[in-house]
């Protein structure tokens, strides 16, 4: 999961564990632009070369705590998958 402020910090919630966070060093576009999943468009252009599971955008940050009910709750879909 990553998730986003709107102005400049982000975090990085793998099996609904933090395991990073930090600050943009330049704002994000977010007026005028079309969402993209799996597409990096500035200066290093790359594609998502993978699958995407399940993709949901929120119009708040989510808490730690509804990171890790959400990873439980499709946790039985996924092989071998763990929710810290």
């Amino acid at each position: 999961v990553f998730s986003f402020d709107g102005v400049s910090t982000w975090r990085y919630y793998l099996n609904a564990s933090l395991v990073r966070s930090g600050n943009f060093p330049i704002p994000i576009q977010t007026v005028g632009t079309v969402a993209r999943i799996g597409v990096r468009t500035d200066a290093h252009v790359a594609n998502w070369n993978g699958a995407i599971a399940k993709t949901v955008i929120y119009n708040r940050i989510l808490t730690g705590v509804e990171v890790s009910n959400n990873c439980k709750a499709l946790q039985s879909r996924f092989a071998g998958a763990t929710c810290n």
